[in-house]
C-alpha cells in the first residue's frame, strides 16, 4: 500500500522543490482514515520492470521468470503510484502523456470523490472519469490522467496536483514535469 497520498505539501515558490520534499509531510492522523489508497503488488512491480527491460525473476530471488507471464504495464510510467512524473525530452514541441491509476476505497462509508487538478501554467492536464464512487469498502476505482502541452524548455520543473475529495478526504497526488536536454 502506497500512502504518499496523506502529506501535506511543504509551502515553497521555488516549483523544483517538489522533489526535495517529495509528497510533503506526513499527517499520521490522517493515516488513520486515508479514504482512498493506491495498492501495488509484486505482480505490479515485475510488470514495471519487465517495461524497464529488467527480468523481474533475477531482481527478486534470482528464478527465471519470463516476462512474458506478466501483465502489461499500463500508462507513461507503468506505475499505479500516487506520484505522477513526466520528463519531457522534446522540449520544443508539443508533449502528451497518458498515465493510468487504480485506487483502493478503504472507508467503511459510500462516497463519491471528485477530482481537481491544480495545474502549473502552460501545462493542460485531464482527469478522466472526473468523479469516482464508492459503495462498499475495498472496492476500486481506475482513472487516466493527461498531461498535454508545447514548447516546454530546457532544464524546466513545474508542479502541480490532482487532489480526489469527498466531503471527508482530500487525496493528493503531486504531479511533476521536467524536462532534461537530450
Amino acid at each position: 500500500m502506497t500512502d504518499l497520498v496523506l502529506a501535506t505539501p511543504a509551502i515553497s515558490v521555488q516549483h523544483q522543490a517538489e522533489f526535495a520534499y517529495g509528497a510533503g509531510m506526513i499527517n499520521p492522523v490522517g493515516a488513520l482514515n486515508p479514504g482512498l489508497v493506491y495498492d501495488m503488488n509484486e505482480t505490479d512491480y515485475s510488470a514495471y520492470l519487465c517495461r524497464l527491460g529488467i527480468s523481474p525473476g533475477k531482481a527478486w530471488d534470482n528464478s527465471i521468470s519470463p516476462c512474458s507471464s506478466f501483465p502489461q504495464a499500463k500508462g507513461t510510467d507503468g506505475l499505479n503510484y500516487p506520484t505522477i512524473q513526466l520528463t519531457v525530452n522534446n522540449t520544443d514541441g508539443p508533449f502528451e502523456a497518458t498515465f493510468e491509476r487504480t485506487v483502493t476505497n478503504v472507508d467503511d462509508q459510500d462516497s463519491v470523490y471528485t477530482a481537481k487538478v491544480e495545474a502549473p501554467q502552460g501545462i493542460n492536464i485531464t482527469v478522466s472519469p472526473q468523479n469516482l464512487s464508492f459503495n462498499t469498502c475495498n472496492k476500486t476505482g481506475s482513472f487516466q490522467v493527461k498531461i498535454m502541452g508545447n514548447s516546454f524548455g530546457y532544464h524546466r520543473i513545474a508542479s502541480g496536483a490532482l487532489i480526489w475529495s469527498d466531503s471527508v478526504h482530500n487525496v493528493r497526488s503531486p504531479i511533476v514535469i521536467h524536462s532534461v536536454k537530450v
